[in-house]
């Protein structure tokens, strides 16, 4: 029972993804007889471990969540070797990649063979990705789906969801929010802006004064919010086959104000570079950008550039809803 125990903790600290770890074979036949192999593997050490054999297990993290020089690679590699000393026969080896690197850094270990046995990932569609390539257990090897539906939320769930089988959980959930510059606005005298109309408003009035205006990761994720917010699901899972619905009525009108905003200059021009969250705080906290659109994981990144700046967080504005994007 010490794998599963191991594997329980850790699924509860972490968005977990059960990996296989093995290469690719030339015939159907051959991998019918790996696919065996493993399995019998499996069932050993299933039985080992009921027997209280040791246990080793492998778990890639993020950089941050392993670097012991910081308060939560501290915390959490205490809490490892902690479990480790009340376990004794136990061994957990901790590895780190960065956010951008650890999926490339794992997929390539699992397909030459290797890889960890437990992998977190920074974001939730690599789940899907991995597993269709077929590097992932289901997570029916550890637990039943009604287990797993008691204890998460159906759409972070769903997200790790293929073919029918759960080859992951959620490790943490967040929101797009907009923070913004409270000295300029008071400088412009501006209220913060809690609708379509007001937002545009007030980037006019930004621009005028010469300032910047909004700040994003450049990536589709904080713009989705818009599309929500005006009544259209971006993909509509009602039917059979999930189908992309943007090019309806209301997916319309938000593409036309998100076009708006950017033709009238309601992006900073950083936002050309902004590839990484580290470009986003930095544009942000160095007052380039009146407004950032991002999760409560940019108030550290803000603050740790800037940490006198004078800012507040509020809720996406409003359009004919009010809606923000779910990420994590």
């Amino acid at each position: 029972m010490k794998r599963k125990k191991v594997t329980a903790v850790l699924m509860a600290a972490a968005m977990i993804l059960g990996t296989t770890a093995c290469g690719s074979s030339d015939s159907g036949q051959e991998n019918k007889k790996e696919e065996s192999t493993e399995n019998e593997k499996k069932e050993d050490s299933r039985e080992n471990s009921d027997k209280g054999d040791s246990a080793e297990i492998t778990l890639l993290m993020t950089n941050d969540w392993v670097d012991e020089s910081t308060d939560l690679g501290g915390e959490f590699t205490k809490t490892i070797r902690h479990y480790e000393e009340e376990h004794p026969g136990t061994k957990i080896t901790l590895q780190g990649a960065s956010q951008q690197d650890i999926k490339e850094s794992f997929q390539t270990a699992a397909l030459a063979g290797g890889g960890a046995d437990i992998v977190i990932m920074d974001n939730s569609g690599h789940a899907i990705d991995l597993a269709a390539m077929g590097l992932l257990y289901p997570l029916s090897e550890l637990a039943t789906p009604e287990d797993l539906v008691s204890q998460y939320q159906e759409g972070p769930l769903n997200s790790g969801k293929f073919q029918g089988e759960y080859y992951s959980v959620p490790w943490y959930m967040d929101c797009c929010g907009l923070y913004y510059n409270k000295e300029r606005l008071d400088e412009l005298g501006l209220s913060v802006p809690t609708n379509w109309e007001e937002l545009s408003g007030a980037l006019e009035k930004v621009k005028e004064a010469g300032y910047g205006g909004i700040i994003t990761y450049q990536s589709a994720y904080a713009f989705y919010s818009f599309f929500y917010q005006n009544e259209c699901p971006v993909i509509d899972t009602s039917g059979e086959t999930p189908s992309v619905v943007i090019d309806n009525e209301q997916g319309k009108e938000a593409w036309d104000y998100i076009c708006g905003m950017i033709e009238n200059g309601g992006l900073v021009e950083s936002f050309k570079e902004a590839t990484t969250w580290d470009k986003v705080y930095e544009s942000f906290a160095n007052g380039e950008a009146t407004f950032l659109l991002g999760g409560d994981w940019c108030a550290n990144g803000v603050d740790g550039i800037n940490p006198d700046l004078n800012y507040g967080i509020t809720t996406m504005v409003e359009g004919k809803t009010q809606a923000t994007v779910l990420g994590g």
